[in-house]
């Protein structure tokens, strides 16, 4: 048997429905914020390297 099985409405109410969707969500905004965050400093560092190798 599946432990995981979410066709079992048993294993599952509304609530931790909710509370999963929450989580997830917040999962993914920190995600998207981290890879902004890097993108932007992955950026900066390379702008500097080249300015660097420009002197």
């Amino acid at each position: 048997m599946d432990l995981l099985d979410m066709s079992d409405p048993s294993l599952l109410n509304m609530s931790d429905l909710k509370y999963l969707d929450l989580v997830i969500s917040q999962v993914q905004d920190n995600v998207s914020l981290t890879y902004i965050l890097d993108i932007k400093y992955l950026d900066l560092t390379v702008s500097y390297v080249q300015g660097y190798m420009y002197l």
